[in-house]
């Protein structure tokens, strides 16, 4: 198959977002160098798109291509030296790139999950953010991402479907956007106070004096915003948004999960150290088990109330403080036997009862306990459903 063939057969939407990209975005002049970084392959057929681009122009192309299953490995078992010596290398090239081109192909957004904090930490810290901030700072640079079957699923559409979706919104004419932005930026900078009310949502606040930054298309595509931020002592009222009540039964299960086996481990222990010492005791597994169950579900009432009172406070410390107290005042009522039985706090006192743990003196205390669990869970996800701002 001949060269011009092949291509007559390439999308011709990849040839408008190529030169969109060149000579919108990047502005590409004659003599430049042009750095194309992809991570993932099916976004070839545009990383050899612009590399036609950039040649007709005049400039010089670079081509980087990066895989995450490989970069996965290389982060999984990096060094500082190497980190180093590897950021020495490239901000060499860097520093003599005119524009640079970033897409992102991922044929698994997930695929660095996982990975041991301390070694991402020390590829952002003496790697990547070096080399970003020289590109930030030192090129005309714009990144992208390329419709892919990750990207497709993430959308829960076919991958034609959202290819169609993709071109259509990369490949519009982001110049005549830019102008039409102009007179929203001249009224957000004549503006003081911004009220934003909808169905449980009444927020005001202060953008006076912030600068008002236009996104057309020059940095990422696809775009197309006009963004500033609210002075911070300016904010105040309440914000509604979506909270998946799953999110919060999620972390109750895994801090109630974490603190039961710490729980069980910790009885279980003392039991064999127990048996060891006093061979032929009063202690049995069965016995130490429902104490230990008494436990869980004391603290699992408390952890229940913590979590609610986490969303009432600004600063943690304060719902934790709140619970400690509220352990310590109900453990005075121990010494009162008609109101024991109707505190969380009576399952300790019943726990500590070796040999009669469970009658039927402990009915309403678990039912008690077990409904202060499910109302405060349910208050906690009301409560994460609007947020009060002040």
């Amino acid at each position: 198959m001949t060269s011009e063939r092949r291509r007559s057969l390439v999308d011709p939407r990849i040839n408008k977002l190529t030169d969109m990209l060149l000579n919108y975005s990047c502005q590409v002049k004659k003599g430049e160098n042009v750095l194309i970084q992809c991570y993932g392959m099916t976004a070839l057929p545009l990383v050899k798109s612009l590399v036609r681009g950039v040649y007709s122009i005049g400039a010089l192309p670079f081509v980087t291509l990066k895989d995450d299953i490989v970069q996965r490995e290389l982060i999984a078992g990096c060094r500082k030296d190497q980190l180093e010596l590897m950021s020495r290398h490239d901000m060499v090239q860097m520093k003599d790139i005119d524009a640079f081109i970033g897409i992102r192909a991922h044929d698994n957004v997930n695929e660095l999950g996982g990975l041991p904090s301390d070694k991402m930490n020390s590829y952002m810290q003496d790697y990547s953010s070096i080399i970003a901030d020289e590109r930030v700072n030192n090129t005309k640079w714009v990144v992208l991402r390329w419709p892919n079957n990750s990207m497709a699923q993430l959308a829960n559409t076919s991958l034609e479907a959202f290819e169609d979706f993709y071109f259509d919104v990369c490949t519009i004419d982001y110049s005549k956007m830019s102008k039409a932005m102009d007179s929203i930026i001249e009224l957000m900078d004549r503006t003081d106070k911004v009220h934003i009310k909808g169905p449980g949502t009444d927020l005001s606040f202060s953008i006076k004096n912030i600068p008002t930054i236009k996104a057309a298309g020059e940095r990422n595509i696809p775009d197309g915003e006009v963004f500033t931020a609210p002075v911070r002592e300016s904010i105040k009222g309440d914000l509604t948004y979506n909270t998946p009540a799953g999110m919060v039964l999620a972390k109750y299960i895994h801090y109630g999960a974490t603190l039961s086996i710490f729980i069980l481990v910790s009885f279980l222990t003392n039991f064999f150290y127990t048996d060891q010492l006093f061979a032929g005791g009063i202690l049995s597994v069965g016995i130490v088990l429902r104490s230990a169950l008494l436990y869980i579900l004391y603290y699992c009432v408390l952890l229940a109330i913590l979590l609610y009172l986490s969303s009432l406070f600004k600063r943690g410390l304060a719902a934790g403080i709140i619970v400690l107290v509220m352990g310590y005042t109900m453990s005075i009522f121990n010494q009162f036997p008609d109101i024991r039985p109707y505190l969380p706090n009576y399952l300790l006192y019943k726990a500590a009862d070796i040999g009669n743990v469970f009658n039927n003196t402990l009915i309403p205390t678990l039912i008690i306990s077990l409904a202060l669990i499910i109302i405060f869970v349910f208050l906690t996800v009301r409560r994460m459903k609007k947020i009060d701002i002040a």
